[in-house]
């Protein structure tokens, strides 16, 4: 039996960047559904196989790899399963080889599985007794007055309505920042501690905002806000299927401060973390005022030019070596204990559940920042492990040689999570560096 909505033809592109076309078939005999697979289909066949590729002799920017692609137009789709309705996500964005393209256009296509009618507001609003007001309310209490809502857009959109995965009832929200949409509707958990200048810390792959506990009351205490959160599908934020990817994480990242109305802040990553700040740095320089980075390389898969990425890693073995944990310690000698206790807790809450991220360490394993760094004219310092089980010192030196704004310091005796392992000797460093 097939499900409600499935795919074949497809034609994928680069599995590296997770690129590809298909075709969608809604398994409802209706009209509605039908003509809604073939709306689907005719715009995908509109940008099938309209790609371009690398030139041999191309000086071009590679900040994502992507099997030599360039450029792309592309239509993602992911859905929403409940007992009466299914919902069709449909994002269609350009990519492109040479930046972290944020320009993406989501639209939400809720069928109902009893009678395959698809559902329009209207339909919806009339079906949960909800009125026009109803809903705009609900969306500014839901932004507290801390974004700019494109709120034409969002109500006379005839799709702005959809049920999620459990039933309730959610609206397609148009955030406008700059010249920016942004409606990816995935709650971000957070936690904002202290007044003064902002630091934003930034975890890494399946992390908790509890790694950071030895530096949280001792930033606030040095008179620093602190800004710590969750990325998707991990700690207390929302769990979703879709948006694993660098871009998308600093994509939450740029919407959760603009959120906090936080126009610039320092920005201290570890690991992952560091790799979404050089897509900040990358993509919105004017928010970064001082980049802190832990244990993280620039490259993550090593080359014959390159030997400071993740352990042995390399373009032809990744992918495989991604689906298994390294089995190695990741630390020295263990976590300093009361933050062991704090992430402890957080773990055991909400579980990280590895095999449904493969998908975000593929990508984050691809991207190459190098050139961003070597480029970037803001404030920049490495923090690196000399007993990290997955780097090996000397990035940070062909970086420095690279850009005078970039400085470095090698930490002794520490295993991958520096801050959480020695954070008596971290925090005595982080202060020297913010003086």
């Amino acid at each position: 039996t097939k499900n409600i909505v499935y795919y074949d033809n497809i034609d994928v592109i680069s599995s590296e960047a997770q690129l590809e076309y298909k075709d969608i078939h809604i398994n409802l005999n209706s009209d509605d559904a039908k003509e809604l697979e073939a709306k689907l289909n005719n715009n995908m066949n509109k940008i099938r196989g309209k790609y371009t590729k690398l030139e041999d002799n191309s000086n071009q920017e590679i900040i994502n790899e992507a099997d030599g692609i360039a450029q792309a137009q592309i239509i993602d789709y992911n859905t929403f399963n409940s007992t009466n309705y299914v919902t069709i996500e449909v994002n269609e964005y350009e990519f492109l080889a040479s930046a972290m393209n944020f320009d993406n256009k989501l639209t939400y296509y809720c069928l109902d599985k009893r009678n395959g009618k698809l559902l329009t507001n209207q339909i919806i609003m009339k079906q949960e007794n909800l009125s026009a007001d109803t809903i705009r309310t609900k969306i500014y209490d839901h932004i507290k007055d801390n974004a700019e809502i494109d709120i034409d857009v969002t109500m006379n959109n005839p799709y702005t309505l959809y049920y999620n995965e459990y039933g309730k009832v959610k609206a397609n929200i148009i955030v406008k920042i700059g010249d920016i949409n942004y409606n990816d509707n995935v709650e971000i958990n957070y936690q904002l501690t202290g007044k003064g200048k902002t630091i934003v810390l930034v975890n890494g792959f399946g992390a908790y905002q509890e790694i950071w506990s030895a530096q949280v009351p001792f930033l606030n205490k040095l008179g620093y806000q602190v800004l710590t959160y969750d990325h998707r599908n991990m700690g207390k934020s929302q769990r979703t299927e879709k948006g694993h990817t660098i871009e998308r994480l600093t994509q939450d990242l740029n919407e959760l401060t603009s959120f906090l109305k936080i126009k610039q802040a320092i920005f201290m990553g570890h690991s992952m973390g560091a790799s979404i700040i050089f897509c900040l740095m990358k993509n919105n320089p004017k928010l970064v005022k001082q980049a802190l980075l832990i244990d993280q390389s620039p490259k993550m898969l090593n080359d014959e030019n390159w030997k400071y990425g993740f352990m042995d890693y390399t373009k032809e073995n990744y992918l495989k070596k991604c689906q298994e944990r390294p089995r190695v310690h990741e630390t020295y000698n263990g976590l300093d204990d009361n933050v062991y206790a704090k992430l402890m807790k957080a773990k055991k809450a909400n579980p990280f559940n590895r095999k449904d991220n493969v998908d975000l360490l593929e990508n984050h394993m691809s991207l190459d920042w190098r050139r961003v760094l070597e480029k970037t004219t803001i404030p920049t310092t490495f923090f690196v492990a000399k007993e990290s089980p997955y780097y090996r010192e000397g990035y940070e030196k062909k970086l420095e040689q690279k850009n005078s704004r970039i400085n470095s310091f090698i930490m002794s005796p520490t295993g991958h999570v520096i801050m959480a392992e020695i954070p008596q000797q971290f925090n005595i460093k982080l202060k020297d560096i913010l003086k």
